[in-house]
């Protein structure tokens, strides 16, 4: 078989690929291992799909931790109201959740996945498993099944996340054999898992707490967001934005520090100097603090006295406000990259032109999505920046092929 572009995976990115060039007449084929599209796409937001979010473009770049700048081209001509007038074009509404996410007003991942299919479906080769990728004057790309020529390549492959939906680093091996440095994988935008809250979460367990300052100790890495304690450590999308920087840092630093209010010290200073007028014990200012459960945990885990608060000594009060703030938990380990939402790494951005991720050194051979080493926060970040990606390389195929 001959065509002009082909596209390996069936992700967000390599479908929007698809669609840009069947849109502008050019051939291609798109191959995939799974025996349905958008495998992926289709657990996203617990079904739902958040396909992105209302930020503005400058606020969407301000909120990615990773090679920010190499996306600044792509998505300033392609970005979220370009990616929900796309969707409407398609027949696919998308609305506002919770004045941030939004998600097709369906709830339903598969009409997304339908409306990126739906005009390209002959195009589609499914149960299809790249074997390899040489290039001479063209590229031939052999499979379990069929031997492929193209001038083009794509590589949307994803990184090595939910491997069960075809994830497995494919595009970084192909990279390799190209001779294109990548960065190993690793989790982000997952849980971490910690001996202390298993060991106590008869108390911890289901709580949650709003707002939250999650620091690494002993570094400048903090964020805030809403955190919650689960069965075996901590979770929540503050804890989840902040876990690569975890990961980074095990080796050296294991322990986080999270709030347990969304109080600033000097408001709690302001309960405490109340409850010296009013009588109240240690545990009823906590409790105007933080949630119950947490405040009748500090007391007891800590050897506490529940004391009037004008009998407690200044010590104490001090010793109650910096848990309140600055509890530490100890990390035992961040969840696996195959099981994070979203991994870093992958094909390393220096390697690509930013105007159109075709590999400097392979002339026609494209790394998108979550294949290279670019990510976002949970939110509509990474669907965002994966069509984004694949709808700029599908655009640059077409002038180059017009020029």
């Amino acid at each position: 078989m001959k065509t002009k572009v082909c596209i390996i995976g069936m992700g967000p990115a390599g479908l929007m690929a698809a669609n840009v060039l069947n849109s502008l007449n050019i051939p291609y084929k798109v191959i995939d291992k799974n025996p349905i599209p958008g495998k992926k796409l289709l657990l996203t937001g617990g079904g739902r799909c958040n396909v992105t979010n209302n930020l503005t473009n400058r606020e969407f770049m301000d909120s990615l931790t990773v090679n920010k700048r190499f996306l600044y081209s792509t998505l300033s001509s392609f970005s979220t109201i370009e990616i929900i007038n796309f969707f409407k074009s398609k027949n696919v509404d998308l609305v506002l959740d919770k004045e941030f996410k939004y998600f097709p007003k369906s709830s339903k991942s598969k009409d997304i996945v339908d409306a990126l299919t739906n005009d390209i479906a002959k195009n589609l080769i499914f149960n299809e498993t790249v074997d390899s990728i040489k290039k001479s004057n063209l590229f031939t790309i052999k499979t379990n099944k069929q031997s492929i020529e193209a001038d083009y390549v794509i590589i949307a492959t994803g990184s090595t996340s939910y491997p069960k939906t075809g994830s497995d680093g494919f595009g970084s091996r192909v990279a390799k054999s190209f001779g294109i440095n990548t960065i190993p994988f690793y989790p982000a935008e997952t849980s971490v898992y910690s001996s202390f809250v298993k060991q106590n979460k008869e108390s911890l367990q289901g709580v949650s707490i709003s707002k939250s300052t999650i620091r690494i100790k002993n570094t400048k890495t903090s964020f805030v967001g809403d955190i919650g304690f689960t069965h075996f450590g901590v979770s929540g999308p503050g804890i989840q934005h902040l876990s690569e920087d975890i990961y980074h840092n095990l080796q050296t630093q294991n322990t986080i520090t999270v709030s347990l209010t969304a109080l600033s010290e000097h408001q709690i200073r302001e309960l405490f100097e109340e409850a010296k007028e009013t009588g109240k014990s240690i545990i009823r200012v906590l409790e105007q603090c933080t949630i119950n459960r947490l405040a009748k945990f500090l007391i007891e885990s800590n050897n506490i006295s529940n004391t009037k608060v004008k009998e407690t000594s200044k010590k104490t009060i001090n010793k109650i406000i910096e848990l309140l703030l600055q509890y530490e938990i100890i990390v035992d380990k961040v969840e696996a990259k195959e099981n994070a939402y979203v991994n870093g790494g992958g094909v390393d951005t220096k390697e690509l032109n930013p105007k159109s991720f075709e590999s400097k050194k392979i002339p026609g051979l494209f790394f998108i999505g979550e294949a290279v080493d670019v990510h976002g926060p949970i939110g509509g970040f990474n669907i965002t920046i994966a069509t984004s990606m694949g709808h700029h390389a599908a655009h640059y195929i077409s002038n180059q092929e017009n020029l």
